[in-house]
């Protein structure tokens, strides 16, 4: 499961990028944002001690930074560079994935699927409030099994 929580983490901050820069919603995605546990879900995850993300609009696309502290006390990072033209790109970091790709659904939806040894791992939806405070990401595991739920905040 903690691949799953990984999962939702690269996504929500690749997506949260792509959209800033590359879809001209200004600085919307940009941010830092801190996983609130209370309004999220966990679905055979224990929930992580805590969660930040950073995006960082670069041209064409953003760089997400994940970071954090697990259940059970290991830390975690990961990184990653992106365009949302749904071609993958490599992450980094402490979390067992290779790439993770995104495209854009709609001005405030976009969705990412991630691979682990090259199979597709999760897929998930990110999903922007009005006010671009709120990022939602809602994960779907490799056979349509419904996973984590994450809500972050600025």
């Amino acid at each position: 499961m903690r691949r799953l929580t990984s999962s939702l983490a690269l996504a929500l901050v690749v997506g949260s990028h792509g959209i800033a820069r590359s879809q001209s919603l200004g600085k919307a995605w940009g941010g830092t944002r801190h996983l609130v546990i209370s309004k999220s879900t966990f679905r055979g995850d224990k929930p992580p001690q805590e969660r930040t993300f950073v995006i960082e609009p670069i041209d064409g696309g953003f760089r997400g930074t994940v970071s954090g502290i697990e259940a059970d006390g290991t830390p975690m990072h990961l990184s990653y560079a992106a365009k949302l033209d749904g071609k993958y790109y490599p992450v980094s970091g402490t979390r067992p994935s290779d790439s993770t790709s995104f495209r854009r659904l709609t001005a405030r939806r976009l969705e990412s699927t991630r691979k682990v040894n090259n199979e597709v791992e999760a897929t998930s939806t990110f999903a922007l409030s009005a006010d671009g405070k709120v990022v939602k990401l809602t994960f779907t595991l490799a056979g349509g099994k419904p996973g984590n739920i994450l809500v972050f905040e600025k």
